[in-house]
């Protein structure tokens, strides 16, 4: 199975909301959502100097995990939902987003699947 449909199939969940892969320079390699504006370069640079937040199309969301540069976890604390970002192993960035609508252990279960599909690419 390919990223695209594995990112489709979690996507039809309903959970998962928009899917970006950055390559290794944070340039969007693949997007669920073309309307999903991602600055790619200054979410990677804002979790690689540990900033306390990253911007995501427009919205705020405050570090939950920091972990550079391995993953992440941002949540919009006005309910705008979470952000997760994985690296794989050819150090392409996997960033998805949920809504503010899902509770938060079935969207990180999601997110694991996202990081396990990440660690699978090659």
């Amino acid at each position: 199975m390919s990223y695209q449909e594995f990112m489709n199939n979690l996507m039809s969940t309903g959970i998962i909301g928009a899917v970006t892969i950055l390559d290794p320079n944070g340039a969007v390699y693949w997007t669920s959502n073309p309307d999903w504006a991602v600055d790619g370069p200054a979410i990677l640079n804002a979790w690689a100097n540990r900033e306390p937040s990253i911007m995501v199309a427009g919205t705020k969301f405050s570090t939950i995990v920091a972990d550079h540069p391995d993953n992440f976890v941002g949540r919009n604390l006005a309910g705008g939902g979470t952000v997760v970002i994985c690296k794989s192993p050819n150090n392409y960035y996997f960033l998805t987003w949920t809504s503010g609508d899902s509770g938060l252990d079935p969207r990180m279960q999601i997110h694991v699947e996202v990081a396990r599909m990440a660690a699978l690419s090659k």
